[in-house]
């Protein structure tokens, strides 16, 4: 899948370092919208079954050791890498604390955008630019 990202992240509990993972969370950028197609064809090819597929996500139940395992990809861009990743690694309550934190700042967390102030997109692209903020 690398070859055909220009960023491929781990996210989620594995990125949190967590003891137990119940799936496997990866930010990409794909190359381009052919390559996110090609990881969907790539999966397909593992013999996974796939729950979601789409422009923005793809869920799979991979093949591991004699049952499925959920892999899940997320589709950002290079503007929205960063959010993406912070989104996707913190836990629910993680996520509604930043987003509560954002809004008391007068900001808005949108990961399809970034971190949104007075309308306008102030950060996204890395997880620091958008946790200094």
């Amino acid at each position: 899948m690398e070859a055909l990202c220009k960023i491929l992240e781990v996210a989620g509990n594995i990125r949190q370092q967590k003891l137990k993972v119940h799936d496997i969370d990866f930010v990409v950028v794909a190359k381009s919208n052919a390559d996110w197609q090609r990881i969907n064809e790539k999966l397909k090819q593992l013999k996974s079954k796939l729950n979601c597929s789409g422009n923005s996500v793809i869920k799979a139940f991979v093949p591991c050791e004699n049952r499925f395992f959920q892999v899940d990809s997320y589709r950002a861009k290079p503007s929205t890498f960063g959010i993406h990743l912070l989104v996707r690694t913190g836990s629910t309550e993680h996520n509604m604390w930043l987003a509560g934190y954002a809004i008391s700042k007068g900001m808005r967390i949108r990961y399809s955008e970034g971190l949104i102030k007075d309308g306008s997109v102030i950060a996204g692209e890395t997880e620091r630019a958008c946790l200094k903020r």
